[in-house]
């Protein structure tokens, strides 16, 4: 299950699709690491993705890369609830354990579970991993819980906990759709949802600490509190944490659909060894829309194949950042060339 922490309170940002400058091209590939080796690199995972900015949890959900002997011992450490709020000076016990790689519980040939809080200033935590607020924090500290086994890999796990002046009573916690009735988010595109907490006076809490994870299929990816969309299908959006003492939890269904919107960008031969196009290929569900921008130093055009399969057909795009849009209501092929018979497709598919 893929698990990240973060506060409550305010609206989550949705990324727009970002422009991409030719020197873009002149960063890639970029390997991204998606394995861990050595005790140091599990450590660096869960400290690095502790302190991102504005996010203090970390997925942590790939195995590690032990020997297949040490994967049958000690396999990865959750906590049982990876977030909580107390109030200043109050506690809250936090309980993380180590797993083998079925699942189970590695009761032996492991080290006790470690607590570090990042932040002893606002909290503090014991060896058995009962925290503390220190100084109130509504953006949470992280406190890494790890566990190392007998041939000295160790791994670890992140929970936030966030620190309030006072003491409030915890009704209930609530995710739902951020617009209408169904959590949607779209292929390549971040999602986002909404987060409420209520006190027993049908009050609003605002700025506790939830956890955000995937209790179905890895449709999507977690970054905080904003899904991105990786196939098609629906999974399960579970937001939990401790709040003063209870632990309360709720689960969404979360769709992933095709996009409704891309942008094919057009650069023609104006900087070398750039691609004619960025997004050559490019995908929308039907009835979606595609907005092709000039981007290169001439006076370019879009000619499609077969024009009357488009409304509105062909155009020109005689100046530096012109832009129009087609929208394709029909599942399909559509090719097209730009005025130097660079040719480009978009594929219209079924939502």
């Amino acid at each position: 299950m893929s698990r990240m922490s973060t506060a409550i309170g305010s609206e989550p940002r949705i990324h727009e699709p970002r422009i991409r400058s030719p020197r873009h091209f002149a960063r890639l590939p970029m390997k991204r690491m998606t394995t861990i080796a050595t005790t140091m690199r599990t450590m660096m995972l869960a400290l690095g993705c502790a302190m991102t900015a504005g996010v203090a949890g970390c997925s942590g959900d790939s195995p590690v890369a032990l020997a297949a002997e040490d994967r049958n011992t000690l396999w990865a450490v959750r906590y049982e609830v990876g977030a909580a709020t107390v109030a200043l000076g109050g506690t809250q016990q936090l309980t993380a354990v180590p797993l083998r790689v079925d699942g189970s519980v590695a009761a032996t040939g492991v080290s006790a579970v470690q607590y570090v809080s990042l932040d002893t200033s606002k909290v503090t935590v014991t060896p058995d991993g009962v925290v503390r607020g220190v100084a109130v924090t509504t953006s949470g500290v992280a406190v890494v819980a790890s566990a190392t086994s007998a041939a000295g890999v160790t791994v670890a796990d992140t929970a936030l906990v966030g620190v309030m002046a006072t003491a409030r009573s915890f009704k209930s916690l609530s995710v739902l759709p951020l617009f209408g009735d169904t959590a949607k988010v779209e292929i390549g595109q971040y999602g986002a949802v909404n987060v409420v907490a209520m006190d027993s006076n049908d009050v609003r809490i605002f700025g506790m600490t939830v956890r955000y994870k995937l209790a179905g299929p890895a449709f999507v990816k977690l970054y905080g509190a904003s899904p991105y969309g990786l196939a098609l299908g629906t999974t399960k959006l579970v937001v939990e944490t401790i709040g003063f003492g209870v632990a309360r939890s709720d689960t969404l269904d979360l769709v992933v659909t095709n996009p409704m919107f891309a942008a094919v960008y057009c650069y023609g031969n104006s900087y070398p060894g750039v691609p004619p196009f960025y997004n050559v290929e490019t995908f929308v569900g039907a009835g979606g829309t595609v907005n092709f921008i000039n981007y290169g130093f001439a006076p370019t055009a879009v000619t499609f194949d077969n024009p009357a399969d488009v409304p509105d057909g062909n155009f020109e795009l005689p100046n530096y950042g012109d832009a129009a849009s087609r929208t394709f209501p029909a599942v399909g092929t559509y090719k097209f060339k730009d005025h130097l018979g660079n040719p480009g497709v978009i594929y219209v598919v079924p939502n």
